[in-house]
Parts: structure tokens; sequence; C-alpha cells
């Protein structure tokens, strides 16, 4: 038989047929060509079946070109090897000198054989190996210590769940003559994926899902989930592509609908490493999620080279989600939490996940993503809060661990510490500050801001006096442009503390805490004095601040100290100094308001609570 060379004049493939017949049959396009005087000519039965197998070849054509192209690439050190009749002598050696090791890599290669026979023999030779070692002492022994060490094999034994299609490293050799060549060192997890999904982006069929990780040496697992509708897995990792196991990694996850001609509606590839997730879409389109950053949002990409070289951003600083926890304290209300969640935009369900009252950034992180996303979740009892835990992704993920602050009522109820703790599936860590503990769970210090957007802790912020103090702040925060942003604690009867004022020499004052913030370009200072009676009352004190920032911080303050100041009230106070510009002793609702100044020096203000 005489084999010649020659391309298919339909399709384009290289093909080598048999001159001593009359005619060949293409095996990419299916064409029936005539060989007559070296011309080739082409039939079909009709002209719908030359179209559609015209397309079919051309794409297994190019399908070809590239999976050379990848193999020249990654393997080219492999495929240029010498003839392995250069390392025979390695075999001889073996058998010599340590016998077990080539009997170990022909029988791991053998897939007929029965798993027990295969291991019972592997198991025996390397037993009766250290029997005669130990009998025959070091005298005995002359092989090279560095032959010894050499690894037997990285061939593993497939399942009926993963499909394992790489196996020998280069340093292991064989005498058979029909070595595959795809037994070359493994590229890195990112490059054989990455290589995998994008040539799946550019060709994305059925049989390329099982054909390109076969190829690339990668792991593959299908199921089909009903309806027609086949679920794939591909990875480096056996369990990590099993379909049924799923464990943490890197993979590529495909869909399958044989209903619909084996539609592919989407793939993606998730890097577990940098901890992001590319998408290719059946339109054409691609996207990516990056679960480092706790929104989540959809980042829009033009190519799978563009996820593949992705770099994700770290925040440095604290998210909504963070500041909410930050926030958290005993006594805190279940208005003060949805409040939060109204004023800054996040989401919230009242039955989310395991019917638990969720917020997030979106909707999808809550409803959609679930593991796959940063979010908090909470319980309250009586309209107090219990607990509130705050899931950040990947940290969740990868370490199973979530910051939680619990109310004494909860902890006591269930035997924990209250306040704020680090969460384990074997326990849980206890922190004084939040801070500290999101600290920990980033891995490097975040800026986490003050006033409601997550209170700075300290010594004084304990107990009733700082509570107030932080729920004012927190309020004031939810409902102004400009934070208060905090700044040190002061002790107000300390001369020395540069917040003292004159009535401050009072005995009102001896055990009075203090808070100063910025707002805008001024300071903002906040005493908590407790009357013989009541809970206690707060001032708001500012030196050289404008008339507006008066006014502002007096509309914003105002429902805070006063429950019943009606919008009328406060807008009568309002327009009261916008047209005096000064006062001494003007009283609205249940508040006093002391202004002095003028604008060109800047304005000394105060207020004060009715029961002070």
């Amino acid at each position: 038989m005489k084999l010649i060379d020659m391309t298919c004049p339909h399709c384009s493939a290289h093909l080598k047929v048999d001159a001593s017949k009359a005619q060949a049959i293409c095996e990419h396009c299916g064409a029936t060509i005539l060989i007559d005087d070296e011309v080739q000519h082409i039939q079909y039965d009709n002209a719908e079946e030359a179209g559609y197998n015209f397309e079919k070849g051309r794409q297994r054509a190019k399908a070809e070109a590239r999976r050379e192209a990848a193999t020249a690439q990654h393997y080219s050190q492999q495929n240029t090897k010498p003839p392995k009749k250069r390392r025979t002598w390695l075999w001889v050696l073996g058998w010599i000198f340590i016998f077990p090791l080539p009997l170990t890599i022909l029988l791991l290669r053998k897939k007929e054989m029965k798993p027990a026979l295969k291991y019972g023999i592997i198991a025996a030779a390397w037993i009766i190996y250290l029997i005669i070692g130990l009998a025959g002492g070091s005298g005995s022994n002359k092989e090279n210590p560095n032959e010894t060490n050499q690894p037997s094999s990285s061939i593993t034994e497939p399942s009926s769940d993963a499909t394992p299609v790489t196996s020998v490293p280069d340093n292991s050799e064989t005498p058979s003559a029909t070595e595959s060549t795809e037994s070359s060192e493994p590229v890195s997890t990112v490059d054989v994926l990455g290589l995998c999904f994008e040539r799946l982006t550019e060709s994305p069929t059925k049989e390329n899902l099982e054909a390109f990780a076969k190829e690339l040496g990668l792991y593959e697992s299908h199921r089909n989930k009903g309806t027609g509708t086949y679920e794939y897995r591909i990875a480096t990792e056996r369990d990590v592509a099993n379909v049924n196991k799923r464990d943490k990694g890197s993979v590529i996850k495909a869909d399958c609908n044989a209903l619909k001609g084996d539609e592919i509606p989407f793939i993606q590839y998730f890097d577990y490493d940098r901890m992001i997730e590319g998408t290719w879409h059946s339109d054409g389109s691609f996207s990516l999620v990056d679960y480092n950053n706790p929104d989540n949002a959809e980042i829009e990409v033009n190519s799978a080279q563009d996820i593949i070289n992705f770099l994700p951003t770290k925040p440095s600083e604290a998210n909504l989600l963070e500041i909410l926890l930050a926030s958290a304290y005993e006594g805190m209300t279940e208005e003060e939490v949805l409040g939060f969640v109204e004023v800054k935009g996040l989401s919230y369900d009242s039955r989310g996940a395991g019917n638990e009252r969720s917020i997030g950034y979106s909707r999808d992180v809550i409803e959609k993503y679930g593991d796959w996303g940063s979010k908090i979740t909470f319980s309250t009892s009586n309209g107090l809060l219990e607990r509130m835990t705050y899931y950040y992704f990947p940290s969740n993920y990868r370490e199973g661990v979530s910051a939680v602050f619990y109310s004494e009522s909860y902890a006591k109820a269930h035997s924990v510490t209250a306040g704020f703790n680090l969460q384990r599936s074997n326990g849980t860590t206890p922190y004084s500050k939040a801070g500290d503990l999101l600290n920990d769970i980033h891995g490097k210090e975040i800026a986490l801001p003050a006033g409601p957007d997550g209170q700075k802790e300290s010594e004084s912020s304990e107990g009733a006096e700082g509570n107030l103090i932080d729920s004012f702040v927190y309020e004031f925060n939810m409902n102004s442009e400009t934070p208060l942003v905090f700044k040190e604690d002061f002790t107000p009867s300390d001369k020395t503390s540069g917040h003292y004022r004159t009535e401050f020499r009072l005995g009102a004052y001896k055990d009075a805490v203090g808070k100063s913030f910025s707002y805008e370009d001024v300071t903002v200072d906040i005493v908590f004095k407790k009357p013989m009676l009541g809970n206690g009352n707060i001032r708001v004190y500012m030196d050289g601040a404008t008339l507006d920032q008066c006014k502002k911080v007096l509309a914003v303050s105002s429902p805070i100290m006063d429950e019943t100041a009606t919008s009328e009230d406060i807008q009568e106070a309002v327009d009261y100094i916008s047209e005096r510009k000064e006062t001494n002793g003007y009283y609205y609702a249940n508040l006093g308001l002391l202004l002095l100044g003028n604008d060109t020096k800047g304005y000394e203000f105060m207020l004060k609570m009715g029961n002070d």
C-alpha cells in the first residue's frame, strides 16, 4: 500500500490516502474524494450535506491546528527529546539495583489489571527488596542513592466520577514504544487552566469540553442535572473536578443542554489563588467578578486573556459591612441597623439564605451567590440587637472564619463571650475592639473610619457614657452629608486637655467624659454628664465655626437629642439664628441653644438637652 500526503480540497484538512484506491473519505468533513491521475474531486449526495460537512470539517481542522500549536508550546521539550533508547541504561540499572521501582512503574501503567492484584504485587516487591537490603547490610547495597529517590510515577487510577488524563512526568521512562507525548512536566495551574478556558471560549462545543481537558492533562467530570442539562467541571485535581465532591480549588465550570443541540450557555473560569471568576457568555461577551471586594460587582472585559491576566485589588479600607459591624453595641436597636442599610443604599432581605435576615451590597450576593460574597446576618429580640455576623469573602470561604458581635443576653444564653469575636468551627476568640478583629481577618491593618461609619474604640467608650455619645454620633452620621470623624477622648474637668471650658469647673462635670471629632474644617466636642435624675445628657460644642456649619449641626443634632422636636421647631430655630446671628439662651422643643460670634471670627456654638 502506497500512502500519499494530500489536502482535502473541501475543508483543507491534511490527509494520508492510499494511492492504489480509486477514492478516499476525508476523516474530518466526510467528503468523498475521487483519485484520478492525482486530480481530486468531491462528491456529496445533496447540497445540504455538503454545506454541513464543510463547516464541520473546517471547525475540526481549525481545532486540530490550534491543538497542534498548544501541544508544541507546552510540550516542546518532550516532543524534541532524543529517542528514549538513550536512557535504556536507566532501566537496566533499575532492574539490577532497585527492581521494585521499574516494576512499580510498569504495573501502574497497566490500566486493565485489577487494582488489588496490582498494588499487592507492588507491596510484595518492595517488602522483599527491603528485607534483602536489611539482611545484606550497607555493603551489599551498591546502587546510586540518587537513583533510589526517583519518583515512581504520578499516574492516578481513574474513577467513575472524574477522568484523569495526565500521567507520567519527564523523569519517568518506560520501555514501551507507545509512550504518550502528553507525559511532559506539568505547567502551572493558571497556565494550563487558562489555556483550556481560552481555547474553549474559541470553540465552545461539548466534544471540546472533554477533548481539550484530556489533551492538556486535566481532570474532567460531568453529570446529568436533569432535563438534558449536563454539568461539566475541569481542574488539575481530581476532587476539585469531581461533580460530586467539588473540593475547593481552581476550576472551569460549564453547562451543556442536550435538548438544545448541545448548547453551552456559559463557561466559567474560577481562580482559587486570586479569588476571581471570569465568565464567557453564549453571546460572545465576557465578564469578571473580583471576590476580594465586598460588592462583588461584575466587571466587563473583552477577552479570555483579560480574565487570565487580571490583577485583583484588595481593599485597604473598611467597607460598609465592616463599618456596620464595628458600630454594633449593647442596646443597638433594629431601627438603627435598618436605618444604616437604607441610608447607605445596601440590600436587605428579611428571609435570606437559611431564612436569615441578611444584608449585602446587592440582592445577588444575598439570594444568588450565597457563600460566594461578603454579607451580614443578624437577629434581634424585642427590637434590640442580639447577634450580628459578618462573612468576609474570601476569608470565610478559605478559612471558614467570620466576625461576630454578641449581646450580653445572647452570650449568656448560648455560653459565648459578649462583644466582638472571631468565630471558627471549633470555637470563638474574643476581641476588645472590632478594628483588631477586622485586621486579623484581612491579614493587614484596615483603615476603619470613625463616627457611625465605625467608631474608634477607647477605654472611655465602655459604659453608658461612651454608648450615649457613640449612639449620638452614629445617628448624626447616618443623617449628615459630612460625618463626624473621631479624633480623641478627653476629660472635661482636665484644664490641660485643650478642650476645657469654664462650666466644666462645676461638680456636675467631675465624672463627665468627652469625645472630640472633626467636622469639615472645625472641631466638635461632645460631652456626657450624668445628672441627679435621668439617664444622662450630652452637650455639643463648636468653636470658630461658620454660620452655615452651625445651622447644619443644629438641624441634624436636634431630632437625635430630642425626639419630640418637630421639623417646624427645628426650622424656626434655623431661621432664628440665620436672622439674628446671635443668641444666648434660645429654647425650642426641649433643647437650648447658644450662638456667639460673627462671620469674620467665626461662631461659638453650644446645643444642650432640656434636662441639663
